[in-house]
């Protein structure tokens, strides 16, 4: 789902600080392999999990109940260990066959619930996809194509939780936003850094010089930072 030509940029965003540095002690990430010896990759992306010990990490294990038949990616984990992600699968917003949403599961008595869908507050008939969750589970951040608002093909917005409820998706505005696809948000670890991919052009703003030919091509190859 991501675009060609993708490129890193960064913000900062002071209006998020919370936990943001994770306790949970497991490595969760989404991969093709196969589940049993002998077979192909798979098409789609599963999540997995491994485990942090004080000898090193345990052996990738596939978390079945998270996984359907069509496509997961971008697993998020609070501190309490509940993990937030996108899915394809059926019981989205959009048709019987499913849709890009966003989905949590709850880690109770050492095993992951049923996921559930975020509902029609942050999912929408759109593409919603690679949230990001703050470790104490306070605010959401995502990327959408299916708001009026969107300046662009996809944009980032923040949704607060508020006593259990989210709140109505704010988009996180020109300043962050393009007319290109911005996705992949992750916070650093102090707070104070936005990090996440777009594909947006160096010269959507006009330039305040000509550029030589070495000033070009610098241009191209480096992050766009906001």
């Amino acid at each position: 789902m991501e675009p060609a030509g993708s490129c890193l940029v960064f913000w900062t965003i002071q209006r998020c600080r919370s936990s943001i540095q994770s306790r949970w002690p497991y490595n969760v990430f989404i991969s093709t392999r196969p589940t049993k010896e002998g077979q192909l990759p798979k098409e789609g992306t599963d999540i997995w999990m491994m485990q942090k010990r004080s000898t090193g990490w345990d052996d990738p294990q596939r978390v079945a109940i998270l996984n359907s038949d069509n496509l997961e990616w971008f697993p998020s984990v609070t501190d309490n260990g509940t993990i937030y992600f996108g899915s394809e699968r059926q019981g989205g917003n959009l048709e019987p066959k499913g849709t890009s949403d966003l989905w949590r599961s709850r880690l109770v008595n050492e095993k992951y619930t049923e996921p559930e869908n975020l509902g029609n507050i942050i999912n929408t008939p759109g593409n919603d996809i690679e949230g990001y969750i703050a470790p104490d589970e306070s605010f959401l951040i995502f990327s959408s194509n299916g708001y009026k608002n969107t300046r662009g093909t996809y944009d980032l917005y923040i949704s607060y939780n508020r006593e259990g409820a989210w709140t109505k998706p704010q988009n996180l505005g020109d300043m962050i936003n393009s007319e290109g696809w911005e996705f992949g948000a992750k916070l650093s670890p102090d707070g104070k850094y936005l990090f996440f991919t777009s594909n947006r052009s160096p010269f959507n703003h006009p330039l305040e010089k000509r550029l030589d030919y070495e000033e070009l091509i610098r241009k191209f190859a480096a992050p766009v930072m906001a």
